[in-house]
């Protein structure tokens, strides 16, 4: 777990945080993800794209994990078809080119 600047935490190593930051970039909109207010300023600065994909929260808010985990898996089990955001790394709109 790793510390953040505001103090809050995440889980910043290991397969389970490589999976976070995979399904946050490529299903955002499908797990209708936010970024909180309170992130605005740091994430509008940032040099990479991981620091706002970290950021993001799933709505609503307070779901507690089976709650999510049944949400998430009902998402994909209704997805048919792939779309363009898919593969959201093939360009890069922040960070080196």
């Amino acid at each position: 777990i790793k510390k953040t600047g505001d103090g809050s935490t995440f889980l910043g190593a290991g397969p389970f945080w490589l999976l976070q930051l995979w399904l946050n970039a490529t299903f955002e909109k499908e797990l209708e993800l936010i970024l909180p207010e309170n992130h605005y300023d740091e994430v509008r600065k940032r040099q990479i794209e991981g620091l706002r994909l970290t950021r993001l929260a799933p709505l609503p808010r307070g779901l507690d994990y089976e709650q999510l985990f049944l949400k998430y898996f009902n998402i994909f089990l209704h997805l048919k078809e792939f779309k363009e955001d898919y593969a959201p790394f093939l360009g890069r709109a922040v960070g080196p080119t």
